[in-house]
């Protein structure tokens, strides 16, 4: 009885529960159906002993609920989706991992294995080695490492991969980032390492120097390489500076003292020691050393002047190393006196003479330069057209400039300022300005100048005199050079034979028949000179082409094109020009089969040509109401790099109010 009262009890209550479910069916729609999720995270995975395991359950659908179930006793959920932990015993573990969400739930049996633990690295992350120097380093790790390996090692360093060592000698400074692989049943890691190779240093600075009582000195330590100095002890009065790696100071007693020297870096360590003379005597004073001849001509001799003072040695003893290889010169002099001392050098080069003077005890040094140009390529021996030829004059200023040797475009001239007027050479300074083409511009010093010229053209020589010391000036003289394509070793467009270089003087030369002229002085009127004269063309030259030309005429230049018929294609550069003609002759071929000579006819028209060059040959209007005064003038003329010079001598007369002037050819 009492059973079937509990079972009526509970079909009574199955009754009432069946309602109440079908009234909120009834009270609420019913959901979508759709599909489960399905697990997508990997099926497999691998760990190791000791090392932590996080593994995260993934699946598709928007899961809203994630379990897992037969997990080992080292992994827990840690979040909705994720567990983790560090095992603890190898082995291989089946871990059901579900998904769910409002239609299901999705699983799958992720393969979990652990593997023992991994070798790791337990040595440091860098090493130290030294050029040149066996190396070696042992790779140490945990958990019984069967296995090693290295990625990019340096030059000549090798790594045995069953020990894990390290060896070699190292051939290149710097450091090498790598990365150690070690392997074990495990499975493998990797670890970034470097080896850092240095160079050794070794002291370079000079270990012996001289100092001077009560006189401050500074000694700066050098090396091979990068190091750190030190130097200890140090006498007194004496510092070191590690910053600037200096020994400085000032030492009060003569002496020797012998200082201790230290360079290091982690290659290793240098010691030497520094020997200090501090002495106490009177040095020399070098109060002039230079060459009276740079640049010098080749072959030539050079002129060095030098003079020094001595507090206490009346008479000193010098020694010249003209930096050429050759046995240096000694000899005594007594103080306060110049000295000149010649030596000729046989090669072109840059060279560096070294004067030394010892007076007593003590010596003093003094350096300077000295620069023999070569002649140019294919040019040696070839002289230019004005050599040892004319001198020019300027009546005015009384300097004298001759072009007193040549040697393939190098040129010396020999000045020669009047001294009639009173003045010495003793007390006035000569500077050359050698007008050449740009980047080229140079100036010397001195009444044998030389320049290297490598290119042919007309150049203008400025030579200024001035005051010894005040630097006023004192007179300016002009001299054209004209350079030949075969001194420069040039070849021009029309390319002429071997002969040429080995012209005679008489086909250098420039024959004029008619040099006039008329110019205004300090007015803005147009000055003319006009020329007439001859030059000697050599065999082989082309007549039948277009030609270059530059004109010089009493220190005036310019440059023109001509045509194939000798005619100047105007303007011309510059523009001062109003006729230029070289009459060639008709060669069928255009080539000249023999010397010939042509005459030539040229009208200069510019403004200012007093001013810009005929004054220092004497045209100007220094001497009012003159008439029949003699001048020279210089006329060069290169023709397709042929040289041709002349000074025609001509007859100057100025008006008595001085504003203008005119010459005319001297008879």
């Amino acid at each position: 009885m009492k059973f079937r009262m509990a079972k009526l009890a509970w079909v009574m209550i199955a009754v009432l529960c069946g309602a109440t479910f079908a009234a909120q069916e009834a009270a609420s729609p019913r959901a979508t159906s759709g599909p489960a999720p399905v697990i997508t995270s990997p099926t497999t995975a691998t760990g190791n002993v000791g090392t932590f395991f996080s593994y995260t359950i993934t699946a598709t659908n928007s899961p809203d609920s994630y379990s897992a179930s037969k997990l080992p006793p080292f992994l827990t959920m840690t979040s909705m989706n994720t567990f983790s932990g560090t095992p603890n015993t190898t082995g291989t573990f089946n871990i059901t991992v579900m998904a769910g969400n409002s239609n299901g739930f999705g699983s799958a049996t992720l393969t979990l294995m652990v593997m023992p633990p991994l070798s790791m690295v337990t040595s440091p992350g860098g090493a130290t080695a030294t050029v040149g120097v066996p190396f070696s380093f042992q790779i140490m790790a945990t958990n019984s490492p069967t296995g090693f390996d290295a990625m990019v090692l340096p030059p000549n360093l090798a790594l045995n991969k069953q020990t894990g060592l390290i060896s070699g000698t190292p051939t290149q400074a710097g450091q090498t980032d790598l990365i150690i692989s070690v392997t074990n049943s495990g499975g493998t890691t990797m670890t970034p390492f470097s080896i850092f190779a240095f160079v050794p240093p070794v002291i370079t600075s000079p270990l012996a120097i001289d100092t001077f009582e009560n006189e401050p000195f500074s000694y700066v330590l050098t090396a091979n390489t990068a190091a750190v100095f030190n130097a200890a002890p140090l006498p007194q009065g004496v510092a070191f500076s590690g910053e600037t790696n200096t020994i400085s100071g000032t030492l009060a007693t003569p002496g020797v003292y012998n200082i201790p020297i230290a360079a290091a870096n982690p290659g290793g360590m240098d010691n030497k020691t520094l020997t200090v003379s501090n002495r106490s005597r009177a040095i020399p004073v070098i109060t002039e050393f230079s060459s009276d001849d740079d640049p010098g001509f080749l072959g030539s001799p050079v002129t060095y002047t030098f003079s020094a003072s001595d507090s206490d040695s009346p008479m000193l003893q010098y020694r010249i190393d003209f930096g050429d290889g050759f046995p240096a010169i000694t000899g005594s002099f007594a103080a306060d006196t110049f000295v000149a001392i010649g030596h000729t050098y046989t090669v072109p080069g840059d060279y560096v003479a070294t004067l030394t003077v010892t007076g007593g005890l003590q010596s003093a040094t003094a350096m300077t330069d000295e620069s023999i140009p070569a002649p140019g390529s294919g040019s040696d021996g070839v002289k230019n057209v004005s050599d040892n030829v004319d001198e020019v004059d300027d009546p005015d200023d009384n300097i004298g400039i001759a072009l007193c040797a040549s040697n393939g475009g190098v040129i010396r001239l020999c000045i020669d300022p009047d001294t009639t007027d009173g003045r010495s050479r003793a007390s006035t300074d000569l500077t050359t300005d050698w007008g050449d083409i740009s980047g080229r511009t140079s100036k010397s010093a001195g009444s044998r100048p030389v320049h290297q010229f490598i290119h042919h053209g007309i150049f203008v020589a400025k030579v200024s005199e001035t005051t010894h010391g005040t630097n006023q000036n004192v007179g300016i003289a002009r001299r054209m050079i004209a350079v030949g394509s075969n001194e420069t070793g040039e070849r021009t467009p029309h390319a002429l034979k071997p002969a040429f270089a080995q012209r005679s003087a008489a086909a250098k030369r420039f024959s004029a028949s008619r040099l006039r002229g008329r110019l205004s002085f300090g007015r803005a009127s147009i000055d003319t000179v006009s020329l007439l004269g001859s030059i000697t063309l050599p065999a082989g030259f082309n007549v039948g082409a277009q030609h270059e030309l530059q004109i010089g005429i009493g220190n005036v230049t310019g440059s023109i094109n001509l045509n194939e018929k000798g005619s100047g294609m105007l303007p011309g550069s510059p523009a001062l020009y109003k006729k230029v003609k070289i009459f060639f002759p008709g060669i069928k071929g255009g080539i000249l089969p023999a010397d010939q000579q042509v005459r030539v006819d040229v009208l200069l028209a510019a403004q200012g040509l007093s001013a810009a060059g005929f004054d220092t040959s004497g045209i100007s209007n220094k001497h009012p109401g003159s008439s029949g005064l003699l001048r020279q003038i210089q006329v060069a003329l290169v023709l397709d790099g042929i040289a041709y010079e002349t000074l025609v001598p001509v007859l100057l007369d100025v008006s008595s109010d001085a504003a203008h002037g005119s010459f005319d050819l001297a008879k």
